[in-house]
């Protein structure tokens, strides 16, 4: 419960209420939980056959030794979030970063009966975990408030002119856009419920 700084925990007996204020947590543990379960519930709605995948095991590490930057291990099926410093914010702090690694989870899930096992294009693996953020979010923008300076920067905008080939970079989470922009564009036209059903 973000208000409360509780968290009721249901599949254990009682129930079991937690006291998570900030004598016995932080607010990147908070943070994390909540948008994980936000997620979890979102992408249940999309498509209930996720179940099983999705309430395996997860680990959430925050507050890591580092700086701007988070990311999904697939091999340790775990979100990673970084401390604040270097002029950035916590990453496990932001929704729509928290989000965006989860879509790189949720990404796992989809494509691993795949031939392949995963969904190997690094570019697309972008574009989709920031288009499954801006969808959940309803606003194209990635990354509010991870910049320390000016709050207005973001990392990415799914609402962008970007088109294959001539904006295609050797940054992933750049070329990414294009992607993203794509199903943004696809979301905008038909509607959020019909773009987000054909995106997932």
């Amino acid at each position: 419960d973000a208000t409360t700084d509780t968290a009721i925990l249901p599949m254990l007996k009682s129930p079991y209420w937690l006291v998570w204020n900030d004598k016995y947590s932080n607010a990147a543990e908070r943070d994390a939980y909540y948008h994980v379960n936000v997620a979890r519930q979102y992408l249940l709605h999309l498509d209930s056959t996720l179940a099983v995948g999705l309430d395996a095991p997860m680990k959430i590490n925050v507050n890591l030794n580092a700086a701007c930057n988070a990311f999904y291990d697939a091999d340790s099926a775990s979100l990673n979030f970084f401390r604040a410093g270097n002029e950035c914010n916590n990453s496990g702090e932001i929704a729509d970063i928290i989000y965006h690694e989860f879509g790189h989870r949720v990404a796992c899930l989809r494509y691993c009966k795949t031939p392949n096992g995963s969904q190997c294009n690094i570019t697309v693996a972008e574009g989709f975990a920031d288009a499954l953020s801006a969808f959940m979010c309803d606003d194209p923008r990635i990354g509010q408030g991870f910049f320390q300076a000016d709050p207005k920067r973001v990392l990415r905008n799914c609402d962008n002119q970007l088109a294959f080939p001539g904006d295609v970079t050797s940054d992933p989470h750049v070329t990414g856009q294009i992607v993203s922009g794509a199903f943004w564009d696809l979301e905008r036209t038909l509607g959020q419920d019909t773009g987000e059903m054909l995106f997932h």
